[in-house]
């Protein structure tokens, strides 16, 4: 019995848009690939794609605290020379220090994500798409990264093979 993927309908529906606005907008070209990954939907590798994700996340994840230790800490070292007011000073280390930590907070999962992902622990993509889901207000690298990985989950459920209910019952 073949899978069902979910993605396979959603691409014949923009196949049919495209060949109606094909003259206007879409060349040949695009059709051929958009019929040629419907045929291929039920060959594709999860195991690489979670492996590129896992890389995605750490990579991601650490120039994200790489930018932001960089900038606190330039912050840091030019603004106290520049500011003679304590009171604007106060508020730009607090804003400062609560920017590192919601970066730490967020970037912290997508790192152990990656981590797991990369080592092929079952957990992994679960967080990966939690986080993935979370990603997407993160315009445009986060998003692209987001959407990837709501992809991913989708397609390595549709590759499980459904329990029997005799699985779900415990033997005495």
């Amino acid at each position: 019995m073949e899978s069902f993927s979910p993605i396979i309908p959603i691409i014949a529906l923009l196949n049919k848009l495209l060949i109606q606005f094909n003259d206007f907008f879409v060349p040949f070209n695009t059709r051929y690939w958009l019929i040629k990954y419907i045929l291929m939907a039920n060959h594709i590798d999860i195991q690489q794609h979670k492996k590129i994700l896992g890389t995605l996340f750490v990579v991601f994840g650490s120039l994200n605290i790489v930018f932001v230790l960089m900038a606190t800490l330039i912050i840091s070292a030019v603004l106290p020379g520049q500011v003679d007011d304590l009171e604007v000073l106060l508020v730009v280390t607090i804003v400062k220090y609560a920017v590192l930590t919601l970066t730490f907070i967020l970037t912290t999962p997508a790192l152990i994500a990656g981590i797991g992902l990369l080592y092929k622990k079952d957990w992994a993509l679960t967080l990966a798409f939690v986080i993935g889901i979370i990603g997407l207000l993160g315009f445009p690298i986060w998003t692209f990264i987001g959407i990837y990985s709501i992809v991913i989950f989708i397609l390595s459920q549709n590759n499980r093979q459904p329990r029997e209910a005799n699985d779900l019952v415990a033997e005495e």
